[in-house]
């Protein structure tokens, strides 16, 4: 990026700035090397940044497709239980029914298949 006197120069004037006694025009030139600096900084990060926006972007898309399947699994899960319990109180109304109709116990039925 930079040559070693422009790297000494900035080091000279980060120095005399912490131990404040820039004078004007330094201030100018060091301001003007920290734009140069933030400008290389941004050229070599945009790459990077948009990547990971762009992999940031696809995980939430990702999460919003898996908690939609994540929903439609409980409902589904939901709909089964309450499908399966009334099944089972199905067949037990259809066991009792025929067990009247013959005139057998409900535990008769079961032990007969």
């Amino acid at each position: 990026m930079w040559d070693e006197p422009k790297k000494i120069r900035f080091e000279v004037l980060r120095q005399r700035e912490l131990a404040h006694v820039l004078t004007e025009a330094e201030q100018v030139e060091l301001t003007g090397l920290i734009q140069e600096i933030e400008a290389a900084e941004d050229t070599y990060m945009t790459p990077a940044t948009a990547k990971l926006r762009h992999e940031r972007e696809t995980l939430e898309a990702q999460n919003l497709a898996l908690q939609t399947l994540l929903q439609r699994k409980q409902e589904l899960r939901a709909r089964l239980h309450a499908t399966l319990t009334e099944a089972t109180q199905e067949r037990r109304n259809i066991d009792a029914a025929l067990a009247h109709i013959l005139g057998k116990s409900l535990a008769e039925l079961e032990h007969t298949g």
